[in-house]
């Protein structure tokens, strides 16, 4: 029950996050005013063919199952190899986004190095580009309120 709850608050929190944090994107001109940011991407071909398959670019896709893939296990475990100073293990897959490459986003649980650490969750988020280059875009802390 417990696990339900906190996946039903981190969709919320995906969303949020999505809208409101600067993933990356690799576009090729970006503007930015005080309430907006839009993004013009130069390959128009690509989000064209990407939208005639019904896959629209820049929108969050929720996963339809937490459970990692040996793919998705693959980018995560290139995203955070060699991190120093705190461990990361994936507890659910949430989602990706079409962009120039692709944007994952990952529940972790994160522990650091320490013998009396506490461990903490948060929200990975992984750029991984066109070459298969990975990276972590962003993190997230998450309060669970004890």
């Amino acid at each position: 029950m417990l696990k339900k709850i906190i996946i039903t608050l981190l969709f919320g929190t995906l969303t949020i996050a999505a809208i409101g944090c600067g993933i990356k994107s690799n576009a090729s001109d970006v503007t930015e005013d005080s309430s907006t940011v839009e993004i013009i991407t130069s390959d128009y071909s690509v989000n064209e063919e990407l939208d005639d398959l019904g896959i629209m670019t820049g929108t969050w896709s929720i996963s339809d199952s937490t459970t990692m893939t040996d793919e998705i296990q693959e980018i995560f475990d290139k995203a955070v190899d060699g991190i120093n100073g705190a461990t990361y293990e994936p507890i659910a897959y949430l989602g990706s986004q079409v962009v120039a490459g692709n944007n994952y986003c990952f529940l972790c649980k994160a522990t650091v190095v320490h013998p009396t650490a506490t461990p903490y969750y948060t929200l990975m988020y992984i750029y991984e580009d066109l070459d298969g280059n990975v990276e972590i875009a962003d993190m997230q802390d998450i309060e669970l309120g004890y």
